[in-house]
């Protein structure tokens, strides 16, 4: 590397500027001479880099106008914000939100019907009953964080008594495990009783309704028909009211 530089391949020295050349052949850099001519160049750069990069300070009149036009235009999006909080209050007060009883009593008639649906192995519509049962649930918990009656929080509640045998009951549905699906309904029902008793309502006990035989889910039976008198024959000649020959 050092003979391929003593061997001048960049060119000679070019004219001078400012007292010193402007490029260096690879063999004047190798000799001892070069560091004054280095300084030199570093000094040149310094002084181009603080002098050449500072600029005359901002009239502050712009300054205050540009603080002044910024400070209008937050108080512009503050006001803005507000009333767009104003128009969502509105609209939440005119929106319909279902009261707690009647979140609770769709929840049930979707736990009655997973009993009708797993009892009698329709495993599918289980499956159904059971995403509905946790959609509700996930309502009640937006809706109504904290209840009244409830020791904690809505959603505490249902992780601690109703996670659990909601997901046996779903491992059972998936597995198509009539036994194991009758114990982990049992089990939901137990949880959902305990979970009104911390409510202060253990009147309110959840059961198993009675199996419905297959076929039978859900319909109704065709009335029965009345059994219709046969018509007494009229031959004519004879008084339909009194049986007897009529007049000529």
């Amino acid at each position: 590397m050092r003979s391929f530089l003593e061997a001048g391949f960049f060119g000679e020295p070019s004219s001078p500027w400012l007292g010193f050349p402007m490029a260096v052949s690879p063999k004047r850099v190798l000799q001892k001479g070069t560091g004054a001519f280095r300084c030199r160049w570093v000094a040149v750069f310094l002084f181009s880099l603080i002098f050449g990069g500072c600029s005359a300070p901002e009239d502050p009149a712009v300054i205050r106008r540009r603080f002044r036009e910024n400070e209008e235009k937050l108080q512009g999006l503050a006001e803005r914000v507000h009333q767009l909080e104003k128009r969502i209050l509105a609209l939440e007060a005119t929106q319909y939100r279902p009261g707690f009883g009647e979140l609770m009593d769709g929840i049930y008639q979707h736990h009655q019907r997973l009993w009708e649906a797993g009892s009698t192995g329709q495993w599918e519509r289980a499956s159904f009953e059971l995403a509905e049962i946790r959609e509700w649930l996930e309502e009640l918990e937006k809706l109504y964080p904290r209840y009244p009656k409830l020791p904690k929080a809505t959603e505490e509640m249902v992780k601690e008594t109703l996670l659990g045998p909601l997901n046996s009951v779903e491992l059972a549905v998936k597995e198509k495990n009539a036994v194991q699906f009758a114990a982990g309904y049992q089990e939901l029902c137990g949880a959902c009783t305990s979970c009104h008793g911390a409510a202060g309502l253990s009147y309110l006990v959840i059961a198993a309704p009675p199996t419905t035989p297959p076929g039978q889910e859900r319909k109704l039976s065709p009335p029965k028909e009345e059994p219709v008198a046969p018509a007494i024959p009229v031959h004519p000649g004879e008084d339909a009211e009194e049986g007897r020959p009529g007049d000529p």
